[in-house]
């Protein structure tokens, strides 16, 4: 076998078929209780750049903290290894939830049994202010405000689902 070149962080399951690029870092698992900090090893690639960074890219341009928050704060694994930066204070939280349940209450929409086949002609998802609800067009219809809009709603499983074509 050929030599691998350190850092590589353990557990790492044989067989390993070289060339072994370095650094090989473990996976961080979920969060399993209240959150003690960032880790100091996660990364994540970044969408569309392919570039890997750590916790502290996230708040490191004040004009583009609550973007990139809301772009990557939503993915578990980033909730998860930026606990801190992202303000998780434990594991997700699973079904079901007991009342108080604020309202509005939306109407379920069914999970996919396939591929997108569209958005939904009758889905409409009330915006973070409380005071209206909009259909999935109103996600694009504001050329300078999509990446943010799409960003802050989509990561909901409702609005992800009922604007499946939009969203992604």
């Amino acid at each position: 076998t050929a030599p691998i070149t350190a850092p590589v962080t353990a557990p790492i399951t044989a067989p390993i078929v070289p060339p072994v690029t370095a650094p090989v870092m473990a996976p961080v698992s979920n969060p399993t209780g209240p959150c003690t900090g960032d880790s100091s090893t996660f990364t994540f690639v970044l969408d569309n750049v392919g570039k890997t960074v750590g916790c502290k890219w996230l708040t490191q341009n004040s004009s583009k903290i609550v973007l990139r928050k809301m772009t990557y704060c939503s993915r578990t694994n980033v909730s998860g290894g930026c606990c801190s930066t992202c303000g998780t204070v434990t594991a997700p939280v699973t079904a079901p939830v007991i009342a108080p349940v604020s309202t509005p209450v939306m109407t379920p929409v069914a999970t996919p049994t396939g591929q997108c086949t569209g958005d939904s002609s009758t889905f409409t998802f009330v915006l973070d202010n409380g005071a209206n609800s909009v259909k999935c067009k109103w996600l694009t219809q504001n050329i300078k405000k999509i990446v943010l809009r799409k960003g802050k709603y989509c990561s909901r499983a409702e609005v992800s689902v009922g604007c499946c074509d939009t969203c992604s």
